[in-house]
């Protein structure tokens, strides 16, 4: 505000930290011309305005920029800007998922008609996740039809459609398009409204495989999301193969990472807080201590993990220090798939 320096501050791994700071006379500048450079209206400062630069215009990076301005208190402007790299699919076998989850998910996308969903709140890797699979996909015996906003990720063979709302494209109208351009499979980028949600449940129940996403926090708040919107259960309950539920997790550099082994308080602490998160209703009770214990021996199974306190160097990595590295590891939590698997710590649930 006022005579305040113009705050440059970049987002990694979630945690925003400021990277430079310039005088407050450069402020008009500074946003002119990147509007300049987005082609936005660089006399309009009253209204939100969004657009995207091709830097390799500017230098041989194949990047592109991403940018929104929003207007704020005092006529001031706030810039965003995304960065997003015009690079290669990530293979599904390397976005993190666990073995048992991926078989799962690779099970659910093979079969040739239903709908399969990815969940989770904004910037966890949802649309990363449906080009993994796309590519799994994609192969010359099958005809994928995809609807974006935006289209961030291209490849070769599918027939992608940005969605442009001011012309009238919406995700409902390239749906209701895409059924009469004999597909067998659709990704439509986001579940936004009832007519979406009902075109593509309607579509995986005419012999089509649709995949798409919705902005909840776990795997059975979806289902409560699109009931919410006036699905069809039964409809809904025989058209979903599965629903996975991701986060992007932080985890250590693998050069500068240390061994580390937890005591006993802190392998307690550890099982006490999941055992906790894991009981209905949301109450913050403490859990019982036999439950503790059980939920101890079975990550002792699970993991193949020796008596307290001898643990393996590679269990149970500390937070990194401040001068170790830090990395994004796409989706690690849980995917439905089969009818009747039902486990809340993992945030899962059936499809009935």
């Amino acid at each position: 505000m006022g005579k305040q320096k113009v705050v440059v501050r970049f987002r990694k791994d979630g945690v925003l930290s400021t990277y430079y700071k310039f005088p407050a006379k450069y402020r008009a500048v500074f946003v002119s011309r990147l509007k300049v450079m987005v082609h936005l209206d660089i006399s309009n400062k009253n209204k939100p305005q969004d657009g995207k630069i091709n830097f390799r215009r500017f230098a041989p990076i194949d990047i592109e920029l991403r940018v929104a301005t929003i207007p704020t208190a005092g006529g001031i402007e706030d810039v965003v800007i995304r960065l997003l790299s015009g690079g290669k699919v990530m293979p599904v076998n390397a976005i993190g998922l666990s073995s048992a989850n991926l078989d799962k998910l690779l099970d659910a996308v093979s079969r040739p008609y239903g709908l399969f969903l990815v969940c989770g709140p904004t910037g966890s890797g949802k649309s990363t996740t449906l080009h993994s699979i796309l590519s799994h996909l994609n192969t010359g015996e099958r005809k994928i039809w995809t609807a974006e906003d935006p289209v961030e990720i291209t490849q070769t063979g599918l027939r992608q459609v940005e969605v442009n709302e001011k012309v009238g494209m919406t995700f409902a109208k390239a749906m209701r398009a895409f059924l009469r351009a004999d597909p067998d499979i659709i990704m439509v980028g986001e579940m936004r409204d009832t007519e979406t949600a009902k075109t593509a449940i309607e579509a995986s129940l005419t012999g089509h495989l649709v995949l798409s996403t919705l902005h909840t926090n776990s795997a059975a708040e979806s289902i409560i999301r699109l009931l919410d919107m006036g699905m069809d259960p039964f409809n809904f309950a025989d058209s979903v193969l599965g629903i996975l539920s991701q986060r992007l997790t932080r985890t250590l550099c693998t050069s500068c990472k240390k061994p580390y082994k937890p005591d006993d308080k802190e392998i307690d602490f550890l099982a006490t807080e999941f055992c906790r998160e894991a009981i209905p209703g949301g109450t913050q009770a403490d859990p019982d201590k036999k439950d503790i214990e059980k939920q101890i021996e079975k990550w002792r199974t699970d993991f193949s993990l020796p008596h307290f306190p001898h643990f393996p160097d590679s269990i149970f990595n500390p937070t990194p220090f401040p001068s170790q590295a830090s990395r994004i590891r796409p989706p690690t939590t849980a995917v439905v798939a089969a009818p009747g698997n039902h486990d809340p710590a993992l945030q899962s649930v059936a499809v009935p």
